[in-house]
């Protein structure tokens, strides 16, 4: 979660609300929230082509 903070530059809030509006697909591995890169950068290049 917190990579995903880094590379996004946002908050810890605004990246549960990306996932709860389906924008930012996260999986949950042994209690944690993991992003794949893939995901990541597919958010961003649907942010930039907007």
């Amino acid at each position: 979660m917190r990579e995903a903070e880094q590379v996004l530059r946002t908050s810890r809030t605004t990246i549960y609300r990306l996932m709860k509006a389906g924008d930012l697909e996260g999986v949950m591995v042994r209690g944690s929230r993991r992003f794949t890169v893939r995901s990541v950068e597919q958010y961003i290049a649907s942010q930039i082509t907007e």
